[in-house]
């Protein structure tokens, strides 16, 4: 996404939402991640207005007004009742016209339960009149 705003000179906002400490999907891990990220932003893209924040995703959608995000990406903890807690609670947040991306939708191991919610979500809204596409 970063790169993608660099290169289309575009005047943005991003967010990045998370605590740089992991989960039982990721894994858990030190400060050497978060610190890699945000070097990493601040050699390749200082221009841009990318924000780190460190937060769990439940605090900081008090920083967000209703249908002010463009482009919201999924990527918390994997299980059924996570992701669909993101989501309940981050859709209003996403503009009518807007795009909500889940990461692993096609992941079937362990616990991991994106899939069945995407599955779901295709099937209500398709009802709806919406588009859900992979």
């Amino acid at each position: 996404m970063c790169q993608a705003v660099k290169d289309g000179k575009l005047k943005t906002k991003l967010y990045a939402i998370d605590t740089w400490r992991g989960d039982e999907h990721a894994g858990f891990y030190d400060e050497a991640i978060f610190t890699e990220v945000n070097t990493i932003k601040n050699k390749y893209y200082p221009k841009q207005n990318i924000f780190l924040l460190r937060s769990l995703f439940d605090k900081a959608i008090t920083q967000f007004k209703n249908n002010s995000i463009d482009l919201l990406h999924i990527d918390g903890l994997h299980t059924y009742e996570a992701v669909k807690h993101d989501f309940d609670n981050w859709f209003n947040k996403v503009k009518i016209d807007g795009i909500i991306i889940f990461h692993d939708t096609n992941e079937k191991q362990d616990d991991f339960g994106v899939y069945k919610l995407w599955d779901k979500l295709k099937n209500d809204f398709k009802i709806r009149g919406i588009k859900c596409t992979i």
